[in-house]
């Protein structure tokens, strides 16, 4: 929620949806379906990029621009810039893939009606866009708890069971953020993740390699990645070369002195790249 006020703030024409992915917040749980995807992972990626282009046709109506009532959509719909942080991030790179291949399918058989808008600009904040094999340690750590606590009496007590999962106290208390009351309990709280379907959905990211969406996307300029931390060391370990053949210059982002959690390691610099840096996407 605050880096999208920030954004706002420095550019008050523009608006931001932010998005809870399925199983996350209110949005629905895991389905049967889902739980037994594709071994690669990639098909609930696009169900989540899906979920997200049903999210914005929703949230603005899909209507074409007018003067009088200008749209927060592309010409040809979609959103004009995505961005998302870590499994966020590889889910906005799917969005804006399944538009630029359609795009790149309808000119290819000649179709006459309008092709999707495909973002002017793709944002990964520190999202891998190849194979993962490391676990955070908020996903077991989340199961644990769960599996301890059928409830919490306040957000305090969620962050001290979670720490004594072995979290650190800034990861505890951005999950402990994730609760709600449950019904009927006095007040007491859950948490809001269904959390087989959040380890089936990390699972899916950690298998899907979307390297080639990157190269597409990047070979119009139209990619952003930020990357945390150094690059050869943790989970950007051997993504070097790829990162190398993808960047000219303006689509790689290096932040060495941050953590993976840049929103909150380094905000300022994430935007000063974001809207100074890159300000012509906002125009």
């Amino acid at each position: 929620m605050g880096p999208a006020r920030r954004i706002v703030a420095a550019r008050p024409d523009w608006k931001v949806l932010l998005v809870d992915h399925r199983c996350h917040g209110d949005s629905p749980p895991a389905s049967a379906s889902m739980m037994s995807a594709s071994p690669d992972g990639c098909a609930i990626m696009e169900a989540c990029a899906a979920d997200v282009e049903a999210t914005v046709a929703a949230a603005t109506g899909d209507a074409a621009p007018t003067p009088s009532s200008p749209s927060a959509l592309l010409p040809c719909g979609g959103v004009p810039i995505i961005a998302g942080h870590s499994f966020g991030g590889k889910i906005a790179l799917a969005y804006s893939h399944r538009r630029y291949l359609r795009r790149r399918d309808a000119a290819a058989g000649g179709e006459s009606a309008p092709a999707p808008g495909v973002p002017l600009r793709t944002w990964l904040f520190d999202s891998v866009p190849g194979p993962r094999t490391h676990v955070p340690p908020a996903i077991p750590a989340l199961e644990r708890v769960a599996a301890g606590h059928a409830s919490f009496e306040n957000r305090a007590a969620v962050r001290s069971a979670l720490q004594g999962e072995g979290l650190d106290p800034a990861t505890a208390a951005w999950l402990a953020q994730s609760v709600r009351k449950q019904e009927g309990e006095g007040g007491r709280l859950v948490f809001s993740y269904d959390i087989p379907g959040v380890r089936a959905m990390y699972e899916a990211y950690s298998r899907c390699d979307m390297w080639d969406a990157c190269r597409d996307l990047s070979s119009e300029g139209k990619l952003g990645i930020v990357v945390a931390g150094e690059p050869e060391e943790g989970m950007w370990k051997g993504s070097g070369d790829r990162l190398d053949a993808i960047d000219d210059g303006r689509t790689i982002c290096r932040m060495p002195h941050s953590g993976h959690n840049i929103h909150v390691d380094d905000l300022d610099g994430l935007l000063r790249f974001v809207l100074e840096d890159h300000g012509d996407d906002w125009r």
